[in-house]
This record gives structure tokens, sequence and C-alpha cells, in this order.
């Protein structure tokens, strides 16, 4: 019989996953989940004096070390702390949002209005609200499905890059399970696969936009890193040999000496200029096509979005060193 309970496995999968430091506000709701955290040596619990500022110290840590994780409590908590979860949304930030939720046998109870709520008898309202800033949520109110619910949320917190919800009922954390092992089965995550014609098929498209332009900058923005695509974007502009130019969130993501990296200064004196250095081809590597990054929509640009720019430039660095600078 195991003696692992729910919280202790989650704080496995945590460590395991990369996470060796959450952040925190303590709650009614929470209290027995964090104790089961807390009992992990290799997971540091570090207090906040908000949960809002709670979800910004996991979205930099996850910017750090590449996945974050935030606990809160109910509803309070949790709203309290969305619009940094969907800042993490909009940046493609795996950001991990552990709940405490009431007791599995008050969900459903038309008898019961619990306080940390708005007062109604579905509490739902969280999840709900949640729905619209993470890939994915779940509700642990049931000890056998937890495993796998657990599993699947870190799954497609890591696969997709975008945060989660887990909300864990407060009379589950404690309990045991014959899955929950001290040494559980190794978290794996299956790669990513590609449609190997339409991959040639876009590297032509972005061959031809590219030697149609009379000049061509490389952006670097800030998902090149959510990628993990910083060695590969410096190998792209080695064999396309454009200057690189770097958006202000992505400083440091593209060697500041590298002799294709261009200050405004060069930018200016070497390029035929259109508003906010706008060339005539911008190819932008990890860089969002919104207002705040691309001129309000500049309809010249060639935009490699995330999932494209992982692609491009892990697996294609070699094949698109057929594209050249027409200068």
């Amino acid at each position: 019989m195991s003696t692992i309970s729910l919280g202790s496995h989650i704080a496995a999968r945590l460590v395991e996953i990369g996470v060796t430091d959450y952040f925190c506000v303590p709650g009614d709701f929470n209290m027995t989940l964090l104790d089961q955290l807390n009992a992990n040596k290799d997971l540091r619990m570090i207090n906040c004096c908000n949960e809002l500022e709670a979800g910004y110290a996991a979205d930099g840590y996850a910017r750090a070390k590449g996945v974050g994780c935030l606990a809160v409590t109910f509803t309070v908590g949790g709203l309290s702390a969305i619009n940094a979860v969907a800042g993490a949304f909009a940046e493609n930030l795996p950001v991990i949002c552990i709940t405490g939720v009431p007791n599995s046998n008050d969900f459903g109870d038309p008898t019961k209005v619990l306080h940390h709520t708005t007062a109604e008898e579905n509490f739902n309202q969280e999840h709900r609200c949640f729905q619209e800033v993470t890939c994915c949520q779940t509700t642990i109110r049931a000890i056998s499905g937890a495993y796998q619910q657990i599993d699947h949320a870190i799954s497609e917190a890591l696969y997709q890059s975008k945060p989660v919800l887990i909300q864990v009922a407060s009379n589950m954390a404690s309990l045991t399970h014959p899955l929950f092992e001290e040494q559980p089965v190794p978290f794996s995550l299956t790669g990513k696969t590609t449609n190997e014609i339409s991959m040639k098929r876009a590297i032509k498209s972005a061959a031809d936009f590219m030697n149609a332009a009379s000049k061509v900058v490389l952006v670097v923005g800030s998902q090149v890193k959510t990628c993990k695509a910083q060695k590969q974007a410096i190998q792209l502009a080695e064999a396309c040999q454009y200057p690189v130019a770097v958006m202000p969130r992505s400083k440091g993501m593209f060697p500041e000496t590298h002799d294709r990296m261009s200050t405004l200064e060069r930018l200016q004196a070497n390029m035929i200029m259109v508003p906010s250095i706008m060339t005539s081809c911008l190819k932008q590597l990890g860089v969002p096509p919104a207002s705040s990054t691309s001129a309000h929509f500049n309809k010249l640009s060639f935009v490699l979005q995330p999932y494209n720019t992982h692609e491009y430039c892990r697996r294609n660095a070699s094949t698109l060193c057929i594209i050249r600078s027409r200068s």
C-alpha cells in the first residue's frame, strides 16, 4: 500500500520537470496541500504578499528556467492571480497555477454557500474564468483519476508552452493512491512532429518572399527563447548573412558582439528605412504581429510564429542557407 500522498506526488512531478521554487499565498483551502508540498526537500516555498505578485514571480521564473508554478487559494486567490496568468498565456510561458478548492463533497450541495466564493451554489466560476487564459483546466475531486489529471495538465503546459490550472480539493491533498510512488514512473513528453511536405513549402515561401525584397532584417523576439531556438537563430543569421536587430524584451537572446548584430545607427546608415525601422522585408523570429512590436501590422513583414520559428530554426537552419540578401 502506497504511503505517498497526492500533494507529495505533485511536488515530485514539479521537481522532475525543473521546478525547485514555487510562489504562493496560503489560504484555508490550500493549507493541507502546502503541507504536502513543503515536505519535499527539493522544493522551496516562496511566500508572496498577494496572488498577483505570486503570478508574476512564476512568470519570471518560467522565463528564466523554462516552467514556473504558483499555489493559491480558491477563487479569491485564483481570480487575484488571473491577470498574471493571462500575461503568461500571451507570452507563451508554461506556468502551472495550483489552487486549493473546497472539499469534494461540498460541490453541488445547494445548501452550502462558502466563503472565498461568489456566494453562489456553483463553485465553477474560477474554472470558467481560467478557460480563457489557460490551455488546460482540471479539478481533482476524486483520488482515482488524479495521477492522469496531473500528468495531462503538466504535459499540456510544456507541450503548448501555455499556463494550466490544477484545482485540488482540500480533502484530496493528503490522500494516498497505489499509483503514487516514492520513485514514480518518469515523466515523459512526446516530441512534436512536422509534415515534411508542408515544411518544404513553407521554407520555399519564406525564401521566395525574402529574395524578392531589396533589404532584409532579422528581428529576434522573446519567443525565440520560448521555443529554445536561440542557437538556431544564430545559425540562421550566419547562414543568411542578414543584419539582426533585437526587440527590447529580447535583450540577451542574440549575442550583442555578433558581427551580424546591428545597432539602430548602423541600420539607419546602411538601409532604406521606413517608419519604426521597418525595411522592405522584415523577417521576425518569434515576434508577435502586435501593434507594439510590428509597427501596426506592417504588411511587408514575413512573420514566423512561435511554432514555425521552432521548426524553421531548430530543423532547417542549413536549408535556409539558400536565402541570400540581394542588397
